[in-house]
């Protein structure tokens, strides 16, 4: 065969394959797609999945089905999506614990990087500082100063070990050089119960779980993680601006798919995703909580993901946090 044959031939080859990629794309979804949630009902994860699905089974015409698959961390549900087919039929949507789960489950058969396609990224929230209104120190200022005098017996709590508050908590230790007991919970209310009532002395608790609390008063809150204030919360200052200069930490929740499934497949689902994403009756029933819509690329995305991988790598490794 010479050259201008094969060539001829390698060029028809990667044609059929366009038009095939092309076509599976047009054509999906074929049925009910499935989206697994590895935590319980009523977590923002699981509130953000059901408003993404809802829409994207108005768009496409195929019911969009979300299924709480909780325990371990969140490592059965994202397991079950890791051994799916790659046909875009089982997704995944996780919080920032896909990120953190590569640094706490080392033993553990899925590889983020190996056994996922990053899709976007769907909202981000900030971490708000939640302590009781009887604690003493009204500012984030005070309030490091009240933690560096207490030492070791500075006390706060998260929604348990290798929670996206429990990475941030370890971060403004680090950030803010304290010395400091972490208590572990079990979940979100726990946790900001404790704060609240000062059993603990403070909770980096999701906006969107604190702010009825701060709204009544039962909650004083003294700053936000993220890199802006948060228009439900104006009158709080971000950690950078209150303390720590070029501090930011912000919980984010992504979709994802097994690793193998079509680029085009992956590049519709992303596209569509973000369609949602923008539409303003979405906007606003997250805005209310202070939930921001973070949509992204495939690439950009991908991106995102590897920087807060290596990050909470960094974190997971200074604070020694344990492994299981």
């Amino acid at each position: 065969m010479d050259v201008a044959t094969m060539a001829r031939r390698l060029v028809a080859g990667c044609a059929l394959a366009a038009l095939a990629g092309l076509g599976q794309a047009q054509s999906y979804p074929t049925r009910p797609v499935r989206v697994v949630v590895p935590f319980t009902a009523g977590s923002q994860t699981d509130i953000t999945a059901r408003l993404v699905a809802q829409k994207l089974s108005d768009l496409w015409g195929h019911q969009v089905v979300v299924d709480n698959r909780s325990g371990a961390g969140g490592t059965l549900g994202t397991s079950i999506v890791a051994d799916a087919m790659p046909d875009g039929h089982t997704l995944l949507v996780h919080s920032s614990g896909y990120a953190i789960a590569p640094f706490l489950y080392p033993k553990w058969k899925v590889d983020m990087k190996r056994d996922f396609q990053p899709i976007t990224t769907l909202v981000a929230t900030p971490h708000v500082l939640v302590v009781s209104p009887s604690l003493g120190p009204k500012n984030l200022k005070d309030f490091i100063e009240f933690a560096r005098r207490k030492g070791e017996k500075f006390t706060w709590s998260s929604a348990g070990i290798g929670s996206g508050t429990h990475f941030c908590g370890e971060s403004f230790m680090l950030a803010a050089k304290l010395k400091h007991t972490h208590i572990p919970y079990k979940g979100t209310p726990e946790a900001l119960l404790d704060a609240i009532t000062g059993r603990v002395d403070v909770f980096f608790a999701p906006l969107g779980a604190a702010v009825s609390f701060l709204r009544d008063g039962k909650a004083l809150g003294l700053a936000v993680t993220s890199k802006a204030r948060n228009p439900v919360v104006p009158n709080l200052p971000t950690v950078a601006e209150a303390a720590l200069p070029g501090f930011e930490f912000d919980l984010w929740i992504i979709m994802a798919a097994p690793a193998k499934t079509p680029k085009s497949i992956i590049d519709k689902l992303s596209a569509d995703t973000r369609k949602v994403l923008v539409m303003p009756e979405v906007i606003k029933a997250f805005a209310v909580t202070g939930v921001v819509m973070a949509p992204r690329t495939v690439a950009e995305t991908e991106t995102m993901v590897a920087a807060e991988m290596k990050r909470y790598g960094e974190v997971a490794k200074i604070a020694n946090i344990p492994t299981f």
